[in-house]
């Protein structure tokens, strides 16, 4: 996994956010890498201004996000949970935050994590 790596400095270059995944592409120094949050079921993003400068990037354990998501997905669904593409209601969901150096926080829940 990727968390064993420093971003601190790496700016947010863009975000895309498909049926399936989410994309940051991150640079420093000319050096480009992607992270791909695969199967995504949120993202939160609030309070975006003029920095896009990464301080930290953190897999949280008993995120209550994940909870709430999920929550969300059941009530909006009641029964019917079985999505048309890879998600699986019941998969190990991760929760990554990226913390930027202003404090804005974007958090994402994900069944799996590439870096490339």
């Amino acid at each position: 996994m990727f968390f064993g790596e420093v971003w601190h400095d790496y700016s947010l270059e863009k975000i895309t956010i498909d049926y399936d995944n989410i994309v940051l592409d991150l640079e420093l120094d000319n050096i480009l890498k992607s992270i791909v949050f695969e199967n995504f079921i949120a993202i939160e993003y609030i309070g975006q201004w003029d920095e896009n400068i990464i301080k930290s990037i953190s897999l949280v354990d008993d995120c209550e996000f994940i909870e709430k998501t999920l929550n969300k997905i059941k009530n909006n669904n009641d029964s019917y949970l079985k999505g048309a593409g890879n998600k699986d209601i019941n998969a190990q969901w991760k929760c990554v935050v990226i913390e930027l150096i202003d404090g804005v926080k974007i958090r994402v829940v994900c069944d799996n994590i590439v870096l490339r």
